[in-house]
């Protein structure tokens, strides 16, 4: 069955005792509650399932993010949350990454200290063309400014889901020598990061990549987007340098990414950040983290848990800076049929008391199959507005409905 075609409808109301409870729970979770329920082979190759694992013994886990409304309490909830079996491995500031025992969500939710718990979501490549035409040589020259600037004595943390190239000649200084101060690689067995507990994974320092005795896998991936990404940001070639072919780099390699959907989650992203700024303060270095990563959930309006995450990484931090993609996935206007598409995003305005109609369609050939035939629709209205949501859905083939499943109401992060 390929979904192509559906359409939604809107009607404002005055807020009443039914929209008095919100729950905290992200309402994918409640998705993946009902993904456990049928947990098999084909569960986690599809990405929302992607949060969801079970042990040896057939527990499930959720990766995710646990707010908290005071700072105070936040190590507090932490530790309540491996007393019930689950595993903190970020602890921000009112916010954790975690994995938690699919059993106790509510339970957690149920404490009057926790705000929210968000699913992890799958984060997908964004770059597109790496580098435009810009004034690199003269700043690497520093023509017309008070010296050069290459990039010298800065970190540049590529964090990403290929392997890179660790060996590659453009990563080395004028000596011979790595510029790659440690690379984790979270896909080759090894007693993980101090910085992050609960970690996994390798983790070589310079000197062991310059000896040759870093047991990661060598020659990165055939299509290396991070070696193509850290190339752009700092490779050093006599012919094709990067921005900043001084710099020294970082890479984590991440490991949530299969041959089907790709991407990285939220959470563990980071995760990654994290580790990343942490290696930059004991070098006494400032630091730059690429994530050439996205996601088309969410609203978009740093209100997010992982915004959040981010934000409270690089705010009263100087020397800290995050780059994101801007995203490569704006339809063509000159596409056949981009008109129905409607792109990624579309803003739907209702007065109050009125319904507005709204019709899309999934081309075949789109990421559905990724997502196991699956369309998501993420509605997110103003803090202060409640609305009635409606969708119905058609097969182009025969043009009868689809299932729908309407996920709970959620009140998210967007008051």
């Amino acid at each position: 069955m390929s979904l192509r075609h559906a359409a939604f409808f809107f009607l404002l109301l005055v807020p009443g005792p039914a929209f008095a409870k919100i729950t905290k729970v992200d309402p994918l979770i409640k998705h993946l509650a009902k993904e456990g329920r049928d947990y098999g082979p084909r569960t986690t190759d599809y990405g929302l399932a992607k949060a969801l694992s079970a042990t040896p013994d057939g527990r499930l886990f959720v990766d995710c993010f646990v707010k908290v409304y005071d700072p105070a309490q936040t190590k507090e909830i932490a530790a309540r949350i491996e007393e019930l079996g689950g595993t903190v491995r970020t602890l921000l500031t009112r916010i954790m990454t975690a994995s938690l025992p699919l059993e106790e969500i509510e339970t957690v939710a149920g404490w009057s200290e926790v705000r929210y718990i968000e699913a992890g979501k799958p984060l997908l490549p964004k770059m597109d063309t790496a580098r435009t035409v810009t004034n690199v040589d003269d700043v690497n020259n520093g023509t017309n400014l008070d010296k050069r600037y290459d990039g010298s004595g800065v970190i540049i943390g590529i964090v990403d889901d290929t392997r890179p190239d660790y060996d590659h000649a453009d990563f080395t200084d004028a000596s011979g020598n790595t510029r790659i101060k440690f690379y984790w690689d979270k896909n080759t067995t090894g007693s993980g990061v101090s910085e992050i507990s609960g970690s996994t994974g390798l983790e070589c320092a310079a000197a062991r990549i310059d000896a040759g005795t870093c047991n990661a896998t060598a020659g990165g991936s055939a299509d290396s987007h991070a070696t193509h990404v850290a190339g752009i940001a700092a490779g050093d070639d006599s012919t094709y340098k990067g921005v900043a072919p001084g710099a020294d780099i970082i890479f984590v390699f991440n490991v949530e990414t299969d041959a089907d959907s790709g991407g990285n989650l939220s959470t563990t992203i980071v995760d990654d950040v994290r580790y990343v700024f942490n290696k930059a303060d004991t070098l006494n270095q400032p630091a730059v983290v690429n994530l050439s990563l996205g996601t088309s959930i969410g609203a978009h309006d740093d209100t997010s848990s992982m915004e959040d995450s981010l934000n409270d990484l690089v705010n009263q931090h100087p020397g800290r800076a995050i780059v994101n993609a801007a995203g490569n996935e704006r339809f063509n206007s000159n596409d056949t049929g981009a008109d129905r598409y409607a792109g990624l995003h579309a803003a739907v305005a209702v007065t109050s008391g009125t319904d507005e109609g709204f019709e899309f369609e999934v081309r075949s050939g789109s990421t559905l199959g990724t997502l196991g035939d699956q369309v998501i629709v993420d509605i997110w209205l103003n803090a202060a507005s409640t609305c009635t949501v409606e969708l119905d859905a058609f097969d182009d083939a025969d043009a009868k409905t689809r299932q729908i499943n309407m996920a709970a109401v959620s009140s998210g992060n967007s008051s």
